[in-house]
């Protein structure tokens, strides 16, 4: 069965500080492709009009079996930690929204509202390079967490119930990298599940077929030390019965790290 859903954007994105120039200095050259990917994205976004613009953080995951969405008013990114001391980002939080949105799934899924003011820089990256022309767009954070793969395709599915009551057109962005065990010099190591993780992954998503990615086997994830790969569970949920059509803008791994970034066309 189709669903007409108010989700009217879907996409997943690397949240790398080296794409920011003042960071990744030469490095930022290394990543043209994904920055040209980013651009072409956040032309998409613009012309979806969304209301709201979801983020769903996996870098800086919750460290509970239970998910949390974050409803405070105001949202402020800084880059400091990478060496960036005057990069800010500031942008509105969806309180109502995510007040409604933790309301209405509390009897099915164990979710925690909380109130962050500081954004993490896997929320902050993307928001700098797709939504500088929506500045005024409402942001709802939430983040993958240590519950199982079902829990995070259930809290997707039941969120997307949720949407469909809502007037609010929705975009939906996963922030996130696959592999970062590609290479000898990777910084996570290098393990051999990394490249079949990240070609398996890409081959499912060209097919948007989320049921070879939801019985993906489990050692080779964990292997492959992927942290997209439960927020990418997640947004499957998120999407689930609406027609897709996918497109796998970029891939490139030039620090041994797999960066895909993808967009998933609402039809």
């Amino acid at each position: 069965m189709l669903y007409i859903s108010m989700i009217v954007f879907s996409a997943i994105v690397p949240p790398s500080p080296l794409l920011i120039p003042v960071i990744g200095k030469d490095h930022t050259q290394q990543l043209t492709a994904t920055l040209k990917a980013y651009a072409e994205l956040q032309e998409h976004l613009i012309a979806s009009r969304p209301d709201v613009i979801v983020v769903i953080t996996t870098q800086t995951a919750v460290e509970y079996e239970r998910f949390e969405i974050n409803q405070s008013p105001t949202l402020v990114g800084t880059l400091s930690e990478f060496g960036d001391l005057d990069f800010s980002l500031e942008r509105t939080g969806a309180l109502g929204f995510c007040h409604h949105w933790k309301e209405q799934l509390e009897h099915s899924v164990d979710v925690h509202l909380c109130t962050f003011n500081e954004l993490p820089y896997d929320a902050t990256v993307p928001l700098f390079l797709l939504t500088n022309s929506l500045a005024s767009v409402p942001i709802a954070v939430t983040s993958s967490s240590r519950a199982s793969w079902g829990e995070h395709f259930r809290f997707g599915k039941e969120s997307q119930h949720i949407f469909l009551t809502r007037k609010e057109r929705i975009a939906v962005i996963v922030s996130g990298t696959l592999s970062p065990r590609l290479s000898p010099d990777s910084p996570a190591g290098f393990s051999l599940a990394g490249k079949s993780y990240d070609s398996m992954l890409i081959k499912h998503f060209r097919k948007w077929d989320t049921e070879a990615i939801r019985a993906m086997d489990p050692q080779l994830v964990e292997e492959a030390g992927a942290p997209a790969h439960q927020g990418i569970l997640l947004m499957i949920g998120m999407l689930n019965g609406i027609g897709i059509a996918s497109d796998i803008l970029c891939y490139e791994s030039p620090f041994g790290i797999g960066y895909m970034t993808a967009e998933f066309k609402i039809l």
